[in-house]
């Protein structure tokens, strides 16, 4: 999640952790706080058009660009910098609405992949990758910004984005019907143990308002 990958800005020449061949900016902490807050102002904005885009196109095309999008800009956030603080803020905007797809298309990854009793236990092992990710690059990341400089675990970790929305591209499927490598015997039960869609598309939201455990988690 490029959330994580801040560059440092110092306010003073002892505060400086950039290499030689990395500038300083003289953000005030109110920008700074604009910057790092303008990611989620772009995330909220797909949370729920997500999950109609994935179920309506496929989880895989949606996902993937999602992150290949995200990988992008991650790479070119030194030369966005650079352009200034508008440009920034734009930027992690941008980030955060390619972003912003990622859990709602996981979700509808799993909803065609995984069996009822094997939903909550796949989707929550996938789901907690991000956290395990967020443990290894912070320290990495401090390490990387006091020896090689800020800049280059932008290009670092937005690399090895496009690397694995690469694989993503090759290796996944929406469905096990789409799959070119599932074992036979595999796809005919997840089949068989996925009830089909409902003819009835529309939303209950009369019962999701007035369900507790949702307000609970709201």
């Amino acid at each position: 999640n490029s959330s994580s990958f801040e560059p440092t800005f110092s306010e003073s020449p002892s505060e400086d952790y950039s290499s030689p061949n990395d500038p300083t900016y003289d953000w005030t902490p109110d920008q700074q706080g604009v910057i790092l807050g303008s990611f989620f102002y772009g995330y909220i904005t797909t949370q729920i058009l997500g999950g109609y885009l994935a179920d309506r196109f496929g989880a895989k095309i949606l996902l993937g660009v999602g992150i290949g999008c995200t990988a992008f800009l991650t790479i070119i956030t030194r030369q966005m910098a650079d352009a200034g603080f508008a440009a920034m803020v734009a930027l992690r905007v941008l980030e955060g609405i390619g972003e912003g797809v990622t859990f709602p298309a996981a979700a509808s990854f799993w909803g065609k992949w995984a069996p009822p009793n094997e939903r909550a236990r796949l989707a929550g092992f996938s789901f907690s990758g991000a956290q395990f990710g967020t443990i290894i690059s912070m320290p990495l990341s401090g390490w990387l910004c006091q020896t090689v400089g800020w800049s280059a675990m932008f290009y670092i970790f937005g690399s090895i984005s496009l690397i694995w929305v690469a694989l993503w591209f090759w290796l996944a499927a929406n469905s096990p019907e789409e799959s070119k490598t599932i074992n036979p015997r595999e796809r005919e039960f997840i089949i068989s143990q996925i009830p089909p869609p409902k003819e009835d598309h529309s939303v209950p939201w009369k019962n999701i308002f007035c369900c507790l455990p949702f307000w609970g988690i709201m």
